[in-house]
């Protein structure tokens, strides 16, 4: 696997949640660094939780978007989005 630490996604806040972020496939990686398969690979599991809207901030649409900060099994909700968006 190629070396993937101390590589920048945004350089401040809005940054992140502009164009100009660098999350793309091979910088949005699992909590264990390596890379989720998405578009144009033969098994796509490119579904995240992210609690955010898709803007990329965090969810307002009422109610627990976090499955209550991911501590929760079995009750609450959560916010699905794809890491690899074309567009």
């Amino acid at each position: 696997m190629a070396e993937r630490q101390g590589v920048v996604v945004a350089k401040s806040v809005n940054d992140l949640h502009s164009e100009h972020n660098n999350v793309s496939k091979q910088t949005a990686l699992t909590e264990k660094g390596e890379v989720v398969s998405g578009l144009g690979d033969p098994v796509n599991t490119h579904d995240i939780l992210t609690g955010s809207d898709p803007s990329g901030n965090f969810s307002t649409a009422g109610g627990d978007t976090t499955c209550g900060n991911w501590t929760k099994s079995g009750e609450g909700s959560a916010i699905v989005g794809h890491h690899d968006l074309t567009d």
